[in-house]
């Protein structure tokens, strides 16, 4: 029960837990109640290892992903707002230090705008787009965004040590032409020791948390500032869909993830993926019909692809939904 609500809620401070998948401290539960299985005990021990498992169900996400997969119609949702000329397909990849051949596996899910961290060099990035007239990039130290379209760099106005690339573009495939704010960014990791008995390692979270918070509050400022346009914000965030950290940004926009995310969900890392670091967040103008993780050839993380539609005036209940969750959420992080 402490467990379940820890990471219901996953409070500030308690990253030496939280920033572990539930099922880490789920099996040891389950093993040792089975393994009691003896006369009186019997019952008792049942009950404990099934009070786990309905744990698994009710905390991650994991199970909930794979269930909306059976009967999810959103791909039939976006191909009716493909032909409409409002949808568009986002992927976001980390390409583990610069591989360009991770570059190369994102272009290939034919995004209309792809967003990487652990990017290539500029050179390297203009030889993938070259003989592509209609792609355009922007890049800032560790991120890149890249364009099916007209592609403008907007300013980092941060004093943080933050790795956004910020830019306004205009997809080509969008009919009539609408300007969106997208930004790729990456945030530093969280201490992930083990050793959760030493104070030190308590000590080291605090001072982990700290910076990514302050790397985060810089992030919710530019979607702040973007407030009432197109936004889609994706990238590598280092930290569990779900956390507290996201506070500030859910004042803004939403995850994606929830609302159409199917199979699973866990970009990190590539070959036993365990936690969902990798994530899209979109505002309110926008809706997401399909996000889907995969597998990658030239990466630790798998990749995310997130196809959406932009509302039409039948959409408008969903927005104003969509807006009263994002002011909630304001007044929690004010």
């Amino acid at each position: 029960m402490f467990l379940c609500v820890v990471y219901a809620l996953r409070p500030a401070g308690w990253d030496p837990i939280t920033i572990w998948p539930f099922v880490f401290w789920v099996w040891p539960g389950v093993i040792f109640g089975l393994a009691s299985l003896s006369g009186q005990a019997k019952r008792r021990s049942l009950l404990v290892a099934a009070a786990w498992l309905v744990a698994i169900v009710a905390i991650c996400e994991e199970p909930r992903a794979l269930m909306r997969t059976v009967g999810h119609k959103g791909g039939k949702v976006w191909r009716a707002g493909r032909a409409e000329g409002r949808a568009l397909r986002v992927v976001s990849l980390n390409c583990c230090g610069g591989s360009v051949a991770a570059a190369r596996e994102a272009l290939a899910q034919d995004p209309d705008i792809l967003l990487l961290q652990e990017r290539p060099g500029d050179h390297e990035l203009r030889a993938l787009i070259e003989g592509k007239s209609e792609w355009r990039m922007a890049a800032s130290f560790d991120a890149a965004v890249l364009v099916r379209g007209e592609l403008e760099a907007l300013p980092i106005t941060a004093r943080e040590n933050v790795f956004l690339c910020l830019t306004r573009v205009r997809p080509a495939r969008l009919d009539p032409p609408q300007e969106l704010v997208v930004a790729s960014l990456h945030l530093s990791l969280p201490a992930t020791r083990a050793d959760i008995w030493r104070p030190s390692t308590w000590r080291e979270a605090d001072e982990t948390r700290q910076v990514r918070a302050n790397q985060m509050q810089v992030v919710a400022t530019h979607a702040a500032e973007a407030r009432g346009e197109l936004t889609i914000f994706g990238g590598d965030f280092n930290t569990p869909g779900g956390d507290a950290l996201f506070r500030p940004l859910r004042a803004h926009l939403r995850d994606a993830f929830p609302e159409a995310g199917i199979g699973w969900p866990n970009t990190m890392v590539n070959d036993a993926p365990v936690s969902r670091i990798d994530q899209v967040w979109l505002s309110p103008h926008l809706q997401a019909t399909t996000l889907r993780v995969i597998p990658t050839e030239n990466s630790d993380h798998r990749m995310v692809v997130c196809e959406l539609v932009l509302r039409n005036s039948g959409d408008t209940i969903l927005n104003y939904w969509s807006r009263v969750w994002c002011a909630l959420n304001l007044g929690l992080a004010q």
